[in-house]
């Protein structure tokens, strides 16, 4: 209920993060109606949507990112730092077995996604490292960096609290998170251990739901 209520507040947080309009222009320099059709609008994103918020992130091939670049994939999600010891490897764990148990799917089946507590230590070089040797695929595994703010912000809204310990590593909940394509948490798996079954079953809905919008 908590996570739901403070994606509510996603439409304010879009809001503050993006720049000022810029000044109108005086008539004389207002393009005429006829030069050209209108451009096409996008369709807007549920309320909802973690896609909704312009927060800035850098993957791990050094690419400036925005999580609505991940739209229009289900996307399995989970914050951990490549210097954990105990729960992020578990969390991997996890998250390869959802992999390895999927179907194959036309579109290559839903994207996974890493994002670090460690604004400090996991840059892109060190993130891109990591998926060397973890092995994971770029076509279906994104490693996102972020500054303080945008982790703390996006660890809010995923209801995944941590803090930072004096030994510079990272205290946090294991949360493993299902989104829709367009980008609301369908599912969460909380803590270590136990059936990925209700995972798999979100996945499995959100991927027949993106089929129907895709060819309908």
């Amino acid at each position: 209920m908590i996570r739901f209520q403070l994606l509510l507040l996603l439409p304010l947080l879009a809001a503050a993060s993006d720049a000022a309009d810029p000044p109108a222009r005086p008539p004389c320099c207002q393009p005429s109606a006829q030069t050209a059709p209108a451009a096409e609008t996008a369709p807007a994103l549920p309320a909802t949507s973690l896609y909704a918020l312009h927060t800035p992130w850098t993957d791990q091939d050094g690419h400036a990112r925005q999580l609505g670049d991940l739209a229009g994939r289900v996307r399995v999600v989970a914050m951990i730092f490549t210097h954990c010891q105990y729960a992020c490897p578990r969390i991997l764990s996890e998250l390869r077995e959802l992999e390895a148990g999927l179907p194959p799917v036309a579109d290559g089946g839903p994207g996974f996604v890493l994002i670090s507590f460690d604004s400090a230590r996991d840059d892109p070089a060190t993130l891109r490292e990591f998926a060397a040797q973890q092995q994971l695929p770029a076509g279906r595994w994104t490693l996102l960096h972020g500054d303080t703010a945008a982790v703390r912000e996006l660890s809010v809204l995923l209801d995944v609290p941590f803090r930072e310990d004096p030994d510079g590593n990272f205290s946090h909940a294991s949360v493993i998170s299902v989104l829709d394509r367009e980008g609301r948490v369908v599912h969460q798996k909380r803590g270590l251990g136990g059936s990925l079954d209700d995972c798999r079953r979100a996945i499995a809905a959100a991927q027949a739901e993106t089929r129907v919008a895709t060819s309908g």
